[in-house]
C-alpha cells in the first residue's frame, strides 16, 4: 500500500517491522525486493541493506542457482554503491563476502562468471 502511494520511507519502516518474531523472511521476499527497487533512488542505503540481506540468504541456501541469483543481486548492489560514490565500501563489502565464503567453490565460480 505504501509503495502504491509513493511512501518509500513508510514502506521501508513497515518492512523493518516484518523482520521481528513471528514473521517469515521467505513469505516476504517479493515484497522486500519490491521495496528495495522502489527505494534505490530515494533511499539507496535502505535498498543496499535489503539487497545485502537477501544476497546473504541466497548464499546461505548453498546451491549454484542461488549463488547465480545472488550474483545478479550483487551486480545491482555494486551499481548502487557506485551511484552514491561508495566504491570503497563496495570493495570492502565484496572482500568480506569473499573471505566469509572462501570455502564455497561454486560461489567463487559464479562470482567470477559475473565479473565480481
Amino acid at each position: 500500500m505504501h509503495l502504491a502511494e509513493g511512501e518509500i520511507d513508510q514502506a521501508i519502516e513497515a518492512l523493518r517491522r516484518l523482520a521481528g518474531p513471528g514473521h517469515s523472511y521467505y513469505a516476504t521476499i517479493d515484497l522486500r525486493l519490491e521495496v528495495a527497487s522502489a527505494a534505490e533512488s530515494a533511499r539507496p542505503e535502505a535498498a543496499l541493506e535489503i539487497y545485502q540481506q537477501h544476497a546473504a540468504v541466497l548464499i546461505g541456501l548453498r546451491a549454484r542457482h542461488h549463488y547465480r541469483e545472488a550474483c545478479r543481486l550483487l551486480t545491482r548492489i555494486r551499481k548502487l554503491y557506485e551511484s552514491i560514490g561508495g566504491e570503497k565500501d563496495w570493495a570492502s563489502y565484496l572482500g568480506v563476502l569473499r573471505e566469509r565464503h572462501s570455502n564455497l567453490r561454486a560461489l567463487k565460480e559464479e562470482l567470477a562468471l559475473a565479473s565480481l
